[in-house]
């Protein structure tokens, strides 16, 4: 699609038609602030400046890339676009416009929404385990942990998620050959409640005496 100096559309192909069901001849003559669409964020938010790629364009004079809004389409469907825009000039200098590349990445976003949901109810399974718990991923960098964990060794979220396993703490994870084995969910769990009986072990022998 192509826009003029002034954010009107100019020219759309048949690409344009087929993604926002909408004839090329209702495209071209509107403007990119009133399109023949609604559209907002991926959240469903009113869209800011930043936004709109022909106002970035026109305003920073470089290309924009990966600018995604999401499309309502005449029928009501719904479809997550990302928007790459870059301007072209005359031999002189002068913009007289500016190029947009669209493509529909409804999919993409559908799939990494189902993943943050899945992610999101398992780090909910793990918070209510009474046991310290904590989950890394094959190269044993902490994906998460437990409120129970934090407490018991005496670490916050901070310290721990994003970092190797045998680095945590005092370095009391740094087991020999520990960062060569792949899978460790289960041995990692296991550690865990082990040294935390351990302690909680030592507490009670301190409280005796």
């Amino acid at each position: 699609m192509i826009q003029d100096k002034d954010g009107l559309f100019v020219y759309a192909n048949k690409a344009a038609k087929k993604l926002f069901g909408i004839p090329r001849d209702q495209i071209v003559g509107r403007s990119y602030i009133n399109p023949p669409w609604k559209a907002t964020t991926p959240v469903g938010k009113p869209l800011s400046r930043n936004d709109h790629p022909f106002a970035r364009v026109i305003e920073e004079r470089k290309p924009v890339f990966d600018i995604e809004q999401a499309i309502e389409k005449p029928d009501g469907s719904r479809i997550i676009v990302s928007i790459n825009a870059s301007p072209y000039v005359a031999d002189s200098g002068t913009a007289l416009g500016v190029v947009l590349t669209i493509s529909g990445i409804t999919k993409y976003g559908e799939a990494e929404q189902r993943l943050k949901e899945s992610r999101d109810y398992a780090e909910s399974i793990i918070e209510t385990i009474r046991e310290p718990l904590m989950v890394s991923d094959a190269d044993l960098r902490v994906v998460t942990a437990n409120h129970s964990f934090y407490e018991t060794f005496k670490v916050t979220e901070e310290e721990t998620k994003g970092h190797l396993i045998y680095e945590l703490g005092n370095r009391q994870w740094d087991i020999p050959h520990i960062s060569s084995i792949v899978g460790l969910a289960f041995i990692v769990w296991l550690i865990i409640l082990s040294i935390s009986m351990i302690r909680k072990q030592e507490q009670l022998t301190q409280e005796k005496q």
